[in-house]
């Protein structure tokens, strides 16, 4: 669907600060490297489980479908390790990040000059972890687009999950010092929206593809194919906001 300027102003009246999710928003998941977190994700936290609870010893398929099960269930792969069997959700965390292959991430689409109109500050807020973000906004070009006090890691919110009602996002807001009427998030998870939408924020999903439904329209507000076009319609919406800001002119008849 097309949108007029005029139809994005809520992308921009107000904002002051923008969400961007990394992994699968700022560059696309491929089936490689999905597939790759999926096979890494699982030996991670069988080897955690099994060295924590010897009378456990997960086998890789019980690992697997437990990891696919929280991440239904959660929005992340670990959690469902932590309620079943006191997995340390850190350990998990960090380790998981150490070992994938950082050759395998598709390119981001994105460049330094998209951000430029963006009326507030843009932020990295994501579920990896700080070394993870910073090693990957740099191979992207993107760093001095995201320095480190524009980076949001698992780690700077508790590990608290995105999807988790909302409250990872109440504590974003809370470290950014705005209103969540002044806020909006850019993400490629549907858990994720409905979550950022209890918390009050304006929701823009990235697709590379994938549909939102009518239902999912409910705490989605925006859905662009890929974050460029979002970029797009942002520049637009603020060079038209600008246009009707004019000045207050007094004219004299004669």
């Amino acid at each position: 669907m097309i949108r007029s300027a005029g139809q994005y102003r809520s992308l921009v009246q107000g904002k002051k600060v923008y969400f961007f999710d990394f992994d699968g928003t700022i560059f696309p998941y491929t089936p490689e490297f999905y597939d790759h977190c999926d096979d890494i994700g699982t030996r991670v936290a069988m080897q955690l489980v099994n060295k924590l609870s010897p009378d456990v010893q997960l086998s890789y398929e019980e690992a697997f479908q437990i990891k696919k099960k929280s991440l239904q269930k959660y929005g992340v792969s670990y959690m469902a390790f932590c309620e079943l069997y006191g997995m340390d959700a850190t350990a998990w965390h960090h380790e998981y990040h150490d070992n994938l292959d950082r050759q395998l991430t598709a390119p981001s689409p994105l460049t330094p000059e998209d951000f430029q109109a963006f009326p507030g500050k843009v932020v990295i807020f994501s579920h990896a972890d700080r070394g993870w973000l910073i090693d990957k906004s740099k191979e992207f070009g993107l760093r001095e687009v995201f320095p480190d006090d524009a980076i949001l890691a698992f780690e700077d919110v508790g590990y608290n999950p995105k999807s988790n009602g909302g409250e990872a996002y109440r504590e974003a807001l809370k470290k950014m010092d705005v209103s969540p009427d002044e806020a909006v998030l850019v993400d490629d998870s549907l858990l994720n929206h409905k979550s950022a939408k209890k918390a009050g924020l304006t929701t823009v999903h990235i697709g590379y593809g994938k549909t939102v439904s009518q239902r999912e329209h409910e705490y989605v507000d925006f859905s662009f194919h890929a974050p460029p076009e979002f970029c797009g319609a942002v520049k637009r919406a603020e060079i038209a906001l600008r246009r009707q800001v004019k000045p207050n002119v007094l004219t004299f008849h004669r």
